[in-house]
């Protein structure tokens, strides 16, 4: 049947390389560069009308989903924290009953399909305050006026310009980079390559490769402070508890047994590829992204282990029938990178 798992996994292949196919959607492409530019152009003309006294750094990306923006805010609210400052996220909230209709804090106890996903994830893994809202200045209001503060990191938000920045972080995916190079509906990008010129830092997303040093095409020549971001280690812990295993100890736990792997993400082969170089064997089970799962949607697996990806398995935390596990991962950037950020937000 093809449904929307199927038209994400398709599209993504397809904006993947250049291809005639899309020779068509070029004056779509060409109408949507004009409107982007106008847009820019207007909140430039504008500034933004929130005016608040903390900095705000927005973490984002220039392609449509999966370029790893959630592990980069984890990343740099844990790493602001360990320099002593106090944190607070703001985001959207994507799919969120409450945070799209009037907005909320999400709290370690808030449930998903109240928050979203991606809120929920972040506030359990920082334990920072998040507000979500579809108007990011409505969140920046809300963490101004009830938390006391130091700097505000925004998850995603770089085409968000109603909303001010002191610091622009975008987040490109190592493997996919910037797919074929061209716009919607041509192609993945939501802005021109030339974009990732006018941000302050590029971190470059690894986590899902072993080659570190593999090249990312379409970059502008002129480029920002680029920084890599790669895995440290991987573990699985089960839902819902907080012990956690190796790689080894689970398959010593598991051996013989059938194993299934489930994802909801907007790239799913990475988590995928991930998992079968740890050395696991399983078989796959996609959903779209941003998928609210239902019981019935893991039935069937009949009483094998689930492997989830952490933004599925906040959503699978009632579920306490079924053996599922979390995949989880610890991120490592250059520490001269936060240094950098504070550097730059003090001459502000």
């Amino acid at each position: 049947m093809w449904d929307r798992r199927h038209r994400s996994v398709f599209l993504h292949r397809l904006w993947s390389r250049p291809s005639w196919w899309l020779l068509p959607l070029a004056p779509l492409e060409f109408i949507y560069k004009l409107l982007w530019r106008a847009r820019r152009a207007y909140y430039k003309a504008r500034p933004p009308r929130t005016k608040i006294h903390l900095p705000v750094i927005v973490v984002g990306g220039i392609t449509v989903g999966g370029a790893g923006k959630t592990p980069a805010v984890i990343m740099l609210a844990t790493g602001l924290m360990q320099r002593g400052l106090k944190v607070g996220i703001v985001s959207r909230g994507y799919k969120g009953r409450v945070a799209r209709r009037d907005g909320m804090e999400v709290n370690r106890r808030s449930q998903a399909g109240e928050s979203g996903d991606e809120p929920l994830l972040l506030a359990r893994r920082t334990g920072c305050p998040v507000y979500v809202h579809p108007d990011r200045n409505w969140a920046l209001r809300q963490l101004v006026m009830n938390h006391n503060l130091d700097v505000i990191l925004s998850d995603d938000g770089l085409q968000h310009y109603a909303m001010r920045r002191d610091v622009e972080i975008a987040v490109v995916d190592a493997g996919s980079g910037l797919g074929n190079g061209h716009c919607l509906p041509a192609g993945p990008l939501r802005e021109p390559p030339s974009r990732l010129s006018q941000v302050d830092y590029l971190l470059v997303n690894y986590l899902n490769y072993a080659d570190d040093d593999r090249p990312v095409q379409f970059l502008p020549s002129t480029i920002a402070k680029l920084y890599k971001m790669i895995l440290k280690r991987i573990y699985l812990r089960r839902v819902g508890e907080k012990t956690t295993r190796t790689i080894a100890q689970w398959q010593k736990m598991y051996r013989g047994r059938k194993i299934h792997a489930v994802a909801g993400i907007a790239q799913p082969h990475h988590f995928f590829t991930t998992l079968a170089r740890a050395g696991l064997t399983f078989e796959r089970q996609i959903f779209a992204n941003h998928h609210s799962y239902q019981r019935a949607d893991l039935a069937f697996a009949k009483g094998a282990p689930i492997i989830l990806t952490e933004k599925d398995a906040v959503k699978c935390e009632n579920f306490t029938d079924l053996d599922l596990w979390v995949f989880c991962r610890e991120v490592k950037v250059d520490k001269e990178l936060i240094t950098s950020i504070l550097g730059q937000l003090s001459q502000n």
